[in-house]
C-alpha cells in the first residue's frame, strides 16, 4: 500500500484505502492523495484508547509490545498520540515475538512492570494470541486484576476473528476467558455481536448473491469496500457540482479536498444498517466510533461499558496540526463494575507509591508497639499482683484447702442435723447447766467453736502465735470490762469459762458467782468433794429438796 499511495501522489491519483490499517499513511505530506475508509486504522484506535484513558483520569501508563515491524509500528503509533494528549508512558515492556506466558514470566520484566505502573496498554502482533499468553502470566506473578487495568486494542489484520475464548463450534471455553477476566478491550461498536451480518447477506441477496458466494469471516473487507466505492462516488458528485469538469474526477488532490468532513450512511438493508455512519475527519481519515468492552468472568458475552463518538472541530485545519480535528466524547454505559471493595477504577499511580515509599508508617508502628507494651505491662501487673495475693492467702494459717473439706448431701446432712456430734454441737445442757445459780439452763447460746480448753488440749487443731496474741486480747479485754463495771471481778475464771464462737473469738462467762457458790457450800446445797471422782469438772453437784 505504501508504494501505491507514493505513485498516487505522484501522479496526483485519487486512492482510497479500505483495509490499509499503517500508522504511517496518516501522513498526508507524504501521501496527499490518500483518504482511508477503514475503521480499524492504528491511528484512530489510539485515538479512542486516549480518549477512554482520559475519561478514567489514567495519565500513567506502561505499554507492553514484543519485537517486530507490526508491534513496533503500532507502539509508535500509540507513543505519538499519548505524547498529543498528554499521557505519559513511564514504562515500555519489549517480549520476543513468540514468546510465550512461561517465557514472559521467567523473564522477569513482569517485576520491572508491577513496580512502575498499573494502567498495562497491550500491543502485540498478533493480539488475539499473545495478549492471552500475556495475561497469563500476569496472573501467575500476582498481578490481580483488583489493581491492575488491563487495556487490549483490540487491533486486527485482515478477516474478523472470533474472540479468542469462543471455540471452533461456538462453545465459550471458560479458562481462556478466565484469562481475561476484568481486562477492557478497545474496539468498533459492533466488534463482539453480528448485528452487522444480516444487512450485509441482505444485500448481496439483492444483488443475486448467497452467503456461500462470500467469505463472511472477511466480511469487514466487504463493507469497507462498499464504503470505498460510495466514498468515491459521493465525492465525485459533490466535484461535479462544484466544478462541472470531469477531469477533476482524477484529479487526486481535489478529490481528497472534497473528502475532508464528509458524513454519509454505509451499507443499508433492511434489518438495519450494516457498516454504520461513515464520518470523515478533516485528513480524509474515517473518524473513530469505537466501544470500550469490560470482560466480566461470569458473563458470556462482553459488556459494553463506554461509548466513544468524535465531534468534529470547527475553525481547524488538519494539516497544520496534523490532527483529524475531533473530539472523542465518551459517554458511561455501565458504572460501579469494577471488582474492587469500592467498586472503583484503579488509580494510575496508587496513593502510597508503587513500592508504598510515600506513605512513612514509622509513627503508627511506633504508636503501636508502644500501646502494645502498655498491654502487656498491665497484664503483667495484674498477673503479678494475683500471684503475690495468692502467696499471702497461703501464708493464713486459717487458711482452708480444698482438699481438707469435705461436700455432704442433703441426707448427709439431715443426718447430722438430727445425730449431732459432741465435738461439733454445744448442747444447751452441756453448757448452760454448768456453775449456775439456777438449777436447768438459763443460757440458750451455741458455741460453735466450744471453749478454750477444748482448743488447747486438742492436738487436731494447730495455732500460731498470732491466734494465742488474739485469745489474750479478747480474756484481756473481757476482764477490763468486768473490773470496771459493778460485778468488779470475774471470781472464777479457768479455761473452760471462755467459750469461742464462730468467729474465733473468746467470750468469758460464769462470771460473779464466786460468792453465791461459797455461801451455798457451807449451806451445803452444793458438794464440792463430788467433783474430784468424776472426769467432768466444770460442775458441781446441786441438792434437791
Amino acid at each position: 500500500m505504501d508504494a501505491v499511495a507514493r505513485m498516487a501522489a505522484f501522479w496526483n491519483i485519487p486512492i482510497i484505502g479500505y483495509m490499509a490499517a499503517s500508522n504511517s499513511l496518516s501522513d498526508k505530506k507524504a501521501y496527499p492523495t490518500l483518504a482511508r475508509i477503514s475503521l480499524r486504522t492504528t491511528s484512530s484506535i489510539a485515538e479512542a484508547t486516549c480518549a477512554l484513558l482520559r475519561h478514567y483520569g489514567w495519565y500513567k501508563v506502561a505499554i507492553v509490545t514484543n519485537t517486530g515491524n507490526v508491534a513496533y509500528d503500532r507502539a509508535y503509533a500509540f507513543e505519538e498520540v499519548f505524547h498529543a494528549k498528554k499521557i505519559t508512558v513511564v514504562k515500555k515492556i519489549i517480549f520476543d515475538e513468540w514468546a510465550d506466558s512461561k517465557a514472559m514470566a521467567a523473564s522477569g520484566l513482569l517485576n520491572e512492570l508491577k513496580n512502575t505502573a498499573r494502567i498495562i496498554i497491550c500491543l502485540f502482533s498478533n493480539t488475539r494470541e499473545s495478549s492471552r499468553e500475556f495475561l497469563t502470566a500476569a496472573n501467575t506473578q500476582g498481578m490481580s486484576v483488583n489493581e491492575f487495568a488491563y487495556i487490549l486494542p483490540w487491533l486486527q489484520d485482515g478477516a474478523k476473528d472470533t474472540s479468542p475464548w469462543i471455540g471452533t463450534d461456538g462453545s465459550v471455553l471458560q479458562k481462556v476467558k478466565d484469562q481475561y477476566a476484568n481486562a477492557i478491550i478497545v474496539d468498533d461498536v459492533n466488534s463482539f455481536d453480528n448485528s452487522i451480518i444480516g444487512p450485509f447477506v441482505e444485500r448481496i441477496k439483492d444483488a443475486g448473491l448467497t452467503e456461500a458466494d462470500v467469505d463472511i469471516a472477511n466480511i469487514y473487507g466487504y463493507l469497507y469496500l462498499f464504503d470505498a466505492l460510495k466514498l468515491y462516488a459521493l465525492t465525485a458528485r459533490k466535484v461535479m457540482n462544484m466544478t462541472g469538469d470531469s477531469r477533476n474526477l482524477v484529479n487526486g488532490r481535489v478529490m481528497w479536498n472534497s473528502m475532508r468532513r464528509l458524513k454519509f450512511t454505509g451499507m443499508l438493508g433492511v434489518s438495519g444498517l450494516a457498516s454504520g455512519i461513515v464520518t470523515m475527519d478533516d485528513r480524509s481519515e474515517r473518524a473513530p466510533l469505537y466501544r470500550g468492552f469490560f470482560v466480566s468472568p461470569n458473563i458470556d458475552q462482553v459488556i459494553p461499558m463506554v461509548h466513544m463518538e468524535p465531534t468534529m472541530i470547527d475553525k481547524c485545519d488538519g494539516l497544520a496540526n496534523r490532527s483529524g480535528c475531533y473530539e472523542i466524547v465518551v459517554t458511561d454505559m455501565m458504572r460501579d463494575f469494577w471488582p474492587s471493595v469500592d467498586r472503583r477504577m484503579p488509580k494510575d499511580e496508587p496513593s502510597c507509591g508503587f513500592r508504598g515509599e510515600r506513605c512513612d508508617f514509622t509513627l503508627l508502628i511506633i504508636g503501636g508497639a508502644l500501646i502494645a507494651v502498655v498491654m502487656l505491662a498491665l497484664v503483667g501487673a495484674f498477673a503479678l499482683h494475683r500471684l503475690i495475693e495468692k502467696r499471702a492467702l497461703d501464708k493464713l494459717p486459717f487458711r482452708i484447702y480444698r482438699d481438707d473439706m469435705q461436700f455432704i448431701d442433703e441426707e448427709q446432712l439431715k443426718s447430722m442435723l438430727s445425730l449431732g456430734s459432741t465435738r461439733t454441737k454445744m448442747s444447751n445442757a452441756n453448757y448452760g447447766s454448768r456453775n449456775h445459780a439456777i438449777i436447768g439452763t438459763n443460757t440458750h447460746v451455741i458455741y460453735h467453736k466450744g471453749t478454750l480448753q477444748d482448743i488447747i488440749y486438742n492436738d487436731n487443731i494447730q495455732l500460731d502465735q498470732k491466734f494465742h496474741g488474739a485469745f489474750i486480747r479478747d480474756i484481756l479485754g473481757g476482764l477490763e470490762y468486768l473490773h470496771a463495771s459493778a460485778i468488779g471481778c470475774h471470781g472464777s475464771l479457768t479455761t473452760w469459762s471462755c467459750l469461742i464462737d464462730r468467729n474465733w473469738m473468746i467470750k468469758l462467762t460464769d462470771y460473779g458467782i464466786a460468792d453465791p457458790l461459797e455461801r451455798w457450800e457451807k449451806e451445803q446445797a452444793v458438794s464440792v468433794e463430788a467433783l474430784k471422782g468424776e472426769d467432768d469438772k466444770s460442775q458441781a453437784t446441786q441438792s434437791t429438796s
